[in-house]
């Protein structure tokens, strides 16, 4: 049994491409026309736990968390209107952020944390709408008032701000672009849709809000590679798109799966005012990572057989081998979820975990296969 960290992604490249070019994966589906998926097995080792009714470990609803150059952890702790930085082992180093509408003061409800390019702490703050930004040691340097949209997820590109959502404007663009003033200066992409018919749906119940539905789902991502190029995916259907930064499609990629990842809508009328409700499918695909070499994994699990999963792609978007274990990140029968998963370039996978019976947890583990 050995760590990934031994047997490196660039090498699992190389062997799964001398394998299609061998013969050795020349099953393809008549439709798709992909290679036949290589699966290898996996597994994982818990190395700490960070979440409890201790003082600082006591968070309430976390939205997200980030992990810096030197695997310190930050916890956004959305209720509480904090961030939590933690030390790679777990312990606790210090915290920022306070409820307010001032300069560096959060919402009760702040959504994404990220640390982008510059080496800058990123924060989406849903309810005061605007982006904070703070130095890793916690200081305030400055933030922008967003124009439109509930923000998913953000990147920066050659001086500018590129915002994903799940606003129906502009086109149905989901890719917001933002000068560093905040100001909003275009959209690129295009909006997959969860179901068939779903933008015909809506314009047809006139009032209902799609972009609420998924005000708390986190369902649109965006991260870059080192070429500058923007992958764009939702948490549904499984689909990765590759743009430059001028809206061009460079690649689109639809995930292989053996199991319906459809998600379904239904309009209904509350008080006389249409709503419409999202039935979420039993796959949970999460946020893409790129790594150093710009290859990139996809996590994401089935509940139904209750089996967790890690795609791996090259940097041209194709995959090269699926990763499988049973679901050891979440426990069912304590009504875990998972808010949110990361994976570094040393294969410690992180994930947020959230549970209506215990404390928020944010758990690290060590990748291992046989």
């Amino acid at each position: 049994m050995n760590n990934l960290r031994n047997f490196s992604i660039k090498t699992i490249l190389v062997l799964s491409s001398l394998l299609i070019l061998s013969g050795f994966a020349k099953n393809v589906d008549s439709q798709t026309a992909h290679p036949k998926i290589t699966e290898s097995p996996l597994k994982v080792e818990l190395l700490l736990k960070i979440g409890s009714d201790k003082e600082n470990e006591d968070f309430f609803d976390p939205n997200s968390f980030t992990v810096d150059s030197e695997g310190r952890i930050f916890v956004l702790d959305a209720r509480n209107s904090r961030i939590q930085c933690f030390s790679p082992e777990g312990k606790f180093l210090f915290s920022f952020g306070r409820l307010g509408q001032g300069p560096g003061e959060l919402s009760n409800n702040a959504r994404k944390i990220k640390i982008l390019e510059d080496g800058n702490i990123y924060i989406i703050d849903y309810l005061s709408r605007r982006i904070n930004v703070y130095k890793r040691d916690g200081q305030f340097l400055f933030s922008w008032k967003i124009e439109q949209g509930i923000y998913d997820d953000i990147e920066s590109i050659d001086n500018k701000y590129y915002l994903s959502n799940l606003k129906l404007a502009d086109d149905n663009k989901p890719i917001h672009i933002y000068s560093k003033s905040g100001t909003i200066e275009g959209a690129i992409g295009f909006l997959i849709e969860p179901e068939n018919g779903l933008l015909q749906k809506v314009s047809v119940a006139q009032d209902v809000s799609l972009e609420e539905t998924f005000c708390r789902s986190m369902f649109t991502n965006i991260t870059k590679n080192s070429k500058k190029e923007i992958i764009f995916s939702q948490k549904t259907p499984y689909r990765l798109i590759k743009y430059n930064t001028e809206g061009q499609v460079l690649k689109d990629t639809v995930g292989e799966v053996e199991f319906g990842i459809s998600k379904y809508f239904t309009i209904f009328h509350q008080n006389g005012i249409p709503r419409i409700k999202a039935h979420f499918p039993l796959p949970i695909f999460f946020a893409p990572i790129i790594r150093d070499d710009d290859s990139i994994l996809v996590p994401f699990l089935n509940k139904e057989r209750d089996i967790f999963y890690i795609d791996l792609y090259d940097q041209n978007v194709t995959l090269r081998t699926r990763f499988t274990m049973p679901n050891q990140i979440a426990v069912p029968k304590e009504n875990e979820s998972i808010r949110q998963i990361h994976i570094d370039n040393d294969n410690y996978l992180y994930c947020l975990i959230i549970s209506n019976e215990n404390p928020a947890q944010l758990r690290k583990y060590r990748l291992i296969f046989h």
